[in-house]
């Protein structure tokens, strides 16, 4: 899901050309998609990290990844 939010992402970036005829009277275009490529980051490398922790079935790493994932998801829901 990340590696997916982030290659779209960075589609929408690189090909400015086509997109800047939508964006011109939208301000902030460029900080939304730099916002959007770090949280896809992270989803990718947190999904990363859960993956290589099941597959070596590693509690530290897992338990990491949870509590990353619980870190993540208070500061996302601090927000609403």
């Amino acid at each position: 899901m990340g590696g997916a939010w982030l290659g779209l992402v960075l589609w929408v970036y690189l090909s400015v050309t086509d997109i800047t005829v939508l964006t011109n009277d939208v301000q902030g275009y460029k900080s939304v998609l730099y916002f959007l490529m770090v949280v896809g980051a992270i989803v990718f490398i947190l999904g990363f990290l859960g993956c290589c922790g099941a597959c070596q079935e590693s509690q530290c790493m897992l338990g990491t990844v949870r509590m990353l994932l619980c870190f993540d998801g208070d500061v996302v829901f601090s927000y609403c």
